[in-house]
C-alpha cells in the first residue's frame, strides 16, 4: 500500500480503491433548539448593544452645569434639544441622596430642589460628586442672600 494511493477528505482517510458517493453534512434543522438559543442570543446581544449605545449616546447629550448664579440642565435629543435654566436665589428645600453601591473613590448620587413658591421639584439624577455640588449651590446661596 503506498501512500500516494489514500486519499484525505476533509478528515477522513480513504481505504485504497474507495471513492466518495456522497459527502453532506447534516441538515440545520437537526439542531432546532442550538439554533433557536443561538438566534435568540445573539438577538439579546445586539439589543443590549443597542442599549448600551443609547444611554452612552444620552449621557453624552445631557449636562448639568451650576453657575455662581444658575443651574442649567441640558438635554439633546434626536429631534430637539431642551434647556431649563434654575436661577440659585429661586432654590428652595435642597434634597440629596447618594447611591449605595458605588466604586471605590466615586460618589454618584441625586440632588433634587423645588423652584420658586410654586414648589416645581427639579431632580438631577445620577450626579458625580452630588454633596459637593450640593454644598457649592448652598454657598451660592448664601453668597446671594449677603448680597
Amino acid at each position: 500500500m503506498s501512500s500516494s494511493s489514500v486519499q484525505d477528505i476533509r478528515g477522513i482517510t480513504l481505504m485504497q480503491g474507495e471513492e466518495v458517493l456522497h459527502d453532506q453534512k447534516p441538515r440545520w434543522r437537526a439542531y432546532p433548539w442550538s439554533m433557536t438559543i443561538g438566534i435568540l442570543g445573539i438577538t439579546a446581544a445586539g439589543l443590549g448593544l443597542l442599549i448600551i449605545a443609547w444611554v452612552w449616546w444620552r449621557r453624552q447629550k445631557t449636562r448639568f452645569v451650576v453657575t455662581n448664579e444658575r443651574i442649567i440642565q441640558k438635554r439633546v435629543s434626536m429631534l430637539s434639544q431642551r434647556s431649563n435654566e434654575y436661577p440659585i436665589r429661586d432654590i428652595n428645600q435642597l434634597q440629596t441622596s447618594g447611591d449605595r453601591f458605588n466604586f471605590v473613590g466615586s460618589e454618584h448620587g441625586s440632588i433634587t430642589f423645588s423652584v420658586g413658591g410654586g414648589g416645581e421639584m427639579v431632580t438631577l439624577a445620577s450626579v458625580r460628586n452630588y454633596s459637593a455640588i450640593a454644598n457649592t449651590i448652598r454657598e451660592q446661596q448664601r453668597r446671594i442672600a449677603s448680597e
